[in-house]
């Protein structure tokens, strides 16, 4: 079986990437989701899509990719070759690592399909939309204990919480526990089979730091996932490795931009991969005040430009789907703008006017629920 897709992140101070394949459908699995489908998927990437990782580059001793410097253009975005999936709402949940890992994995598959968005439902009479759930539910929730003899003895692996408390299946996380899942054989499924909502399917208004209402599923649900999707996936992790952080300390624990980190994103971004970063956001959701100037949404026109202009811990994840190199520094908010121009084109997951109902919110640059990031970011 070829390679599928390679899933992108950077979380806090890594950047990690995935491989992953297509794989039969697991036969405890939605019945909605033909098998017929992701058989067609393997079929068309085991005869036509011929995939493996460039061979890497050492520039002062950083490990590259090895597209060269001179073959990237000064602006790129995955949106143009019809790769990007619709942005999607996290609401009422803090699983934006989720939802950064499965935007990657998404944009990926497409990417290794030689598909756009259009073209795969056209193809399968399926749209691509992987599931966030499953991965947030089965990263907080350990093997049963009592399923030890089912699970090769490993029952009772995995994460444990002293405290209880509601829906912490859905509850905050980081990137590379969306790898640890997928390398355990849990997901990525698509969508239909394990949707963001809870099993009543209740819903609520929620209002955001800009005064707007969203509809979105609540939180006063059932939101657990059935045992049987811990081991269901329709892709196989087939490997990872660490890229390199733009955002970097020196030895005496100072920030210090690190070029080769752009670098090495822009290459992967190239070869057709979303990426995933996590950063320190004005809120780490869209119904929390603004805490600080990190995110331009001044004037009738905000730029919805993002520096953050201190060190700072990463507080929320979200997938890098181009960049602008020439995108203005003064942008961002007077007084607090970057030492240079150019900036990172992101895909969040706080809604967007475009979206379906379920998904609406009027955030980011024209209520697209994208916003521009700076290469220089602490």
């Amino acid at each position: 079986m070829k390679k599928l897709f390679r899933l992108t992140v950077l979380p806090l101070a890594l950047c990690l990437a995935m491989l992953l394949q297509v794989t039969a459908l697991a036969a405890d699995t939605d019945p909605e989701v033909p098998e017929e489908l992701v058989s067609a998927i393997a079929t068309e990437i085991e005869d036509e899509v011929n995939l493996s990782y460039a061979p890497s580059s050492v520039y002062d001793g950083y490990i590259t990719r090895a597209v060269g410097t001179n073959d990237l253009p000064q602006s790129f975005d995955l949106r143009d070759k019809g790769v990007v999936t619709p942005v999607k709402l996290q609401y009422p949940f803090g699983t934006c690592w989720a939802f950064g890992a499965i935007a990657a994995s998404e944009i990926s598959i497409l990417s290794q399909l030689g598909m756009t968005c259009d073209e795969f439902a056209e193809e399968y009479g399926y749209e691509m939309n992987l599931s966030e759930r499953q991965v947030a539910y089965f990263v907080h929730n350990a093997i049963p204990a009592s399923d030890s003899e089912e699970y090769n003895g490993q029952g009772g692996e995995g994460t444990h919480y002293i405290n209880e408390y509601l829906n912490k299946e859905m509850t905050g996380g980081f990137a590379e526990q969306a790898g640890n899942v997928f390398s355990d054989g849990t997901g990525p499924v698509f969508e239909q089979e394990v949707p963001y909502q809870g099993a009543d399917g209740l819903t609520a208004n929620e209002t955001t730091s800009r005064g707007s209402d969203v509809l979105c599923y609540s939180e006063e649900d059932d939101w657990s996932v059935p045992e049987e999707y811990r081991t269901a996936h329709d892709f196989d992790l087939v490997n990872c490795t660490e890229l390199i952080c733009p955002a970097t300390l020196d030895e005496n624990g100072n920030y210090t931009y690190n070029p080769y980190g752009t670098y090495d994103i822009k290459c992967a971004l190239y070869e057709g991969y979303g990426v995933e970063i996590a950063f320190c956001a004005d809120n780490s959701m869209p119904g929390k005040p603004s805490t600080s100037a990190y995110m331009n949404t001044a004037g009738e026109k905000p730029t919805w430009a993002h520096y953050t202009y201190e060190s700072r811990t990463a507080n929320h994840a979200v997938c890098i789907v181009g960049w602008d190199d020439n995108y203005p520094a003064s942008n961002f908010t007077e007084g607090h703008q970057p030492p240079a121009n150019g900036a990172w084109i992101v895909k969040n997951s706080w809604g967007s006017l475009n979206s379906d109902e379920m998904n609406t919110c009027d955030w980011g640059y024209e209520g697209s629920g994208y916003f521009y990031l700076s290469y220089y970011d602490m």
